[in-house]
């Protein structure tokens, strides 16, 4: 099992200090999420609380993932960085494409792409997006980008996307293997790319109270895992009518911290789990979440 740290809660200046701390107890990878805007006032679309409102209000500050995690790079070697989710068809294919292998040469190769579609229509609006083909907009973005990262000339002409022949250099580090795309999300559109298109898929809990920033959500029950063990297996099925169950396929969960809820996951085939001092967030210091660090790394990781 590979653990990855979620700093939601911290403030943005601290993150590269608190992943360095992360990286010497053994965390795998550093997890941050993403929105580009937000409308004054948050409407009820969300997808994973019986209310439709978000764990956020329109007020939380939000950052460039990519400038956070170079400045996190530069304090680091080791620790993968990681987007958790990065709403990927707010952006053009060929804008996301550079900024993810700039990041990856200036890292070494330890970049993540963690996706998702989006929930909140206001978000696309604002920035001329269109809302209503946003999943098959991925699909072909997903594509579009790594050719990007693998063939020398690259000509594209698909039914949201047209480039003309172009070169796209540097490569990423991996080469052929590009950059990994992690797909977030519960939906059947989202489990069916996770499955045809992805590198791994990212759960989102289906939270059955509502809850605000800062609270604990309710500790996991046999409901949700019982949920994730079918997800899983959808995207199995997925892989292998698509052919790809032969590879690399990276699950990742944030179910909690406890050890046995970890223990939990890893039975269902769970391979990172994402913790950190609140799955919500603790509006902390610096000083209690390199706390919280040095517990969960002396205390947990030692034993799975």
């Amino acid at each position: 099992m590979k653990f990855g740290i979620s700093l939601t809660g911290l403030s943005a200046r601290h993150y590269p200090e608190v992943a360095a701390v992360a990286e010497t107890y053994g965390f795998d990878s550093l997890w941050i999420p993403e929105h580009l805007i937000f409308p004054a006032e948050m409407p009820p679309e969300y997808l994973y609380t019986p209310d439709g409102f978000p764990p956020m209000n329109a007020s939380l500050p939000t950052f460039d993932p990519w400038v956070v995690l170079g400045a996190v790079a530069a304090r680091t070697s080791r620790i993968r960085l990681a987007t958790g989710v990065f709403i990927l068809p707010l952006r053009h294919p060929i804008a996301v494409a550079r900024s993810l292998v700039t990041l990856d040469r200036m890292s070494g190769g330890r970049v993540v792409l963690g996706i998702g579609v989006g929930w909140m229509r206001a978000e696309f609006e604002i920035v001329g997006e269109d809302f209503s083909n946003r999943g098959k907009r991925t699909d072909e973005m997903i594509e579009l980008m790594r050719r990007l990262w693998d063939e020398e000339v690259i000509e594209h002409r698909g039914p949201h996307y047209e480039i003309p022949a172009v070169r796209f250099e540097p490569k990423p580090i991996r080469g052929s293997l590009g950059i990994p795309i992690v797909v977030g999300g519960t939906s059947s559109g989202a489990l069916r790319r996770a499955g045809r298109l992805g590198d791994g898929w990212i759960h989102h809990r289906q939270v059955p109270t509502s809850y605000a920033l800062g609270e604990q959500p309710p500790q996991c029950g046999d409901s949700d895992f019982m949920e994730l063990e079918r997800h899983i297996a959808t995207i199995q099925r997925q892989r292998v009518e698509s052919g790809r169950s032969d590879g690399e396929f990276e699950v990742v969960a944030g179910m909690g911290s406890e050890y046995d809820t970890i223990r939990r996951c890893e039975e269902l085939g769970v391979t990172l789990c994402t913790v950190g001092p609140a799955p919500v967030g603790l509006r902390g210091s610096k000083e209690e979440f390199i706390e919280w660090i040095e517990s969960f790394g002396e205390s947990v990781i030692p034993k799975v």
